[in-house]
């Protein structure tokens, strides 16, 4: 049997309304039934930009020693196209994590992140990229505890295929997530099969 939405309940989805997160066709989408409403949280912080450290000054921020993969060494990071020009001024951002769009899960992370991007950019938000992810969960420890956490607002590659090889099997993402009871920094490859557990850090535009 359906729920009834309570008055708060009512009264924050009216706000996002209006802050233009659900727009009026998907509004329309979802009192006729053909879409669901995909939910997340909300986390205003401080995001400084500053470029990456390294593995040793990151490895205090999750849980010490091996906490951090070596994609992290200092290699270059390139951007999604959705995340090519984004303003990377010091200042307040709001992210959210959000659940994964039913009709993305089961798909690998190649083949459904230029969707991704359309779906959410449609609702005002962008993928976070690997600074903006490390800063988060500097700010916010817990949530990584919960679920992994994917940035996918920027990827950097394995090194280990020869050039000529190097494609979607040689790519990764960030990752905030929990193995053996650790905070730790780590690796999404492109190939992965996202599941139901998955959250995506997204920032608001």
């Amino acid at each position: 049997m359906a729920q009834k939405a309570t008055l708060g309940q009512i009264s924050q989805f009216t706000s996002m309304c209006e802050e233009g997160v659900y727009d009026r066709a998907f509004v329309q989408a979802l009192i006729e039934k053909r879409v669901k409403v995909t939910k997340f949280d909300s986390y205003r912080l401080h995001v400084t930009y500053a470029p990456l450290s390294g593995i040793a000054a990151l490895e205090p921020k999750f849980s010490g020693k091996d906490s951090v993969c070596v994609l992290f060494d200092g290699r270059k990071w390139e951007r999604h196209s959705s995340c090519a020009v984004i303003d990377q001024t010091p200042g307040e951002r709001d992210f959210i994590v959000a659940e994964m769009p039913g009709q993305f899960l089961n798909k690998r992370i190649s083949n459904s992140r230029d969707d991704l991007a359309v779906y959410f950019g449609a609702k005002g938000f962008r993928f976070a990229i690997e600074t903006e992810a490390v800063e988060f969960a500097d700010a916010q420890p817990e949530l990584q505890r919960k679920n992994p956490i994917y940035a996918l607002g920027s990827f950097t590659l394995l090194g280990h295929l020869p050039s000529v090889l190097r494609g979607d099997e040689d790519r990764c993402v960030t990752v905030l997530r929990m193995i053996n009871g650790k905070r730790v920094l780590r690796d999404g490859w492109f190939g992965y099969l996202v599941d139901c557990d998955v959250r995506l850090l997204l920032v608001r535009k």
